[in-house]
């Protein structure tokens, strides 16, 4: 039997998509014969092959909205169930378009929603939504917070939460901040706070920043990169690295995790960099918001900050204080360990697939 994994966009590109990331780490497990074989389906960007082979998996690429390619590639296969992992935030063309993949197909589906939903939709969009999401099988998603949302629908099926996880092994906590740097993991956009960091930078002259980010589409964050570039000279203690995917090298060289979002709308259920921040034994330091509010502990793993100021103060707390920076890490890595292992999180999703209750 086959379980068919429908997402929007994958392999090669393993990064900047924090949801890209999530389904990467939970593959190795996901891939171990219990949930049976894997295909995943995804759209075919310019300049792609039709076929890949990642982490031992066939993924096929086929252009976005090909409906009828899509049945025919599915149709040779005895499909056990249709796996959709959801990066929508706003519309529904998406939602419409793997609703009737899975309808001509005939299989049930298990919807994942790994991305807070934008909230500001007009009530015919919202009703759609609602008749589509009801046409799933069974509902997965990243945090409670869209556990809410997913709930207002008034839909029948359980609705099951499961978070997002890293595969990173386990090591002590640290003890000290050696390297006096603090990095920040994202876009080069406001919503994301990526000038909060800059402001920052030039508050602690004396502390590195690492910003691994690329550029955002929106116009407002093409300026705010530009506006960098031209004044690059103010910000002498600010490393700008563009996407990467050995991101986690430049994290681990960090002493402090920063994440200044304006809001969690349309970013992962759970920061994927916050939990590989985490996993590493690195506090973390963030603005209340729902793609982190259900791991941060204030004061335990980290701190939470409404300004700018609480920022720059928590930083200088935490790094001129070893014992308070050690109880922190250890936080972390407690809160790595209880929630987020991707094994575990992979565990969940197969017996959610294999209609066992949890």
């Amino acid at each position: 039997m086959t379980i068919a994994i429908l997402i929007r966009d994958f392999y090669p590109q393993n990064r900047p998509s924090g949801v890209i990331s999530c389904l990467n780490e939970l593959l190795p497990n996901l891939n171990n014969g219990q949930a049976g074989q894997i295909i995943i389906l995804t759209n075919r960007k310019h300049g792609e092959k039709e076929i890949y082979t990642h982490k031992g998996i066939t993924i096929l690429k086929i252009s976005q909205y090909n409906i009828v390619k899509y049945i025919s590639v599915l149709k040779p296969f005895s499909l056990k169930k249709v796996f959709i992992i959801s990066s929508i935030s706003r519309g529904n063309a998406l939602f419409l378009w793997w609703y009737l993949v899975t309808l001509k197909t005939k299989n049930k589906a298990v919807f994942y929603q790994t991305t807070n939903l934008r909230l500001k939709i007009n009530v015919i969009q919202k009703k759609i939504r609602g008749f589509l999401i009801k046409k799933y099988d069974k509902l997965i998603v990243t945090n409670k917070s869209l556990y809410e949302e997913i709930s207002s629908y008034d839909t029948n099926q359980k609705i099951h939460i499961v978070y997002p996880g890293t595969n990173i092994p386990a090591r002590d906590a640290r003890k000290v901040c050696k390297y006096q740097t603090v990095s920040f993991v994202g876009h080069w956009s406001l919503i994301k706070g990526t000038d909060i960091v800059l402001k920052l930078s030039t508050l602690l002259p004396q502390i590195k920043f690492q910003i691994i980010a690329g550029i955002g589409k929106n116009p407002k964050d093409k300026y705010l990169y530009r506006k960098y570039v031209q004044n690059k000279y103010q910000y002498s203690n600010v490393e700008a690295i563009g996407y990467t995917r050995k991101q986690l090298k430049y994290i681990e060289k960090s002493d402090l995790f920063i994440l200044p979002y304006r809001t969690g709308e349309g970013v992962l259920g759970i920061a994927q960099s916050a939990i590989e921040a985490m996993a590493l034994g690195i506090p973390v330091l963030s603005t209340k918001n729902s793609s982190i509010e259900e791991i941060l502990q204030h004061g335990k793993n980290g701190y939470i900050c409404e300004t700018i100021e609480n920022y720059r103060n928590y930083i200088l707390k935490v790094m001129n204080d070893n014992a308070l920076y050690e109880k922190l890490s250890q936080g972390c890595l407690k809160t790595y360990e209880d929630n987020l292992i991707a094994k575990n999180k992979a565990d969940e999703i197969v017996r959610i697939l294999q209609n066992e209750d949890i």
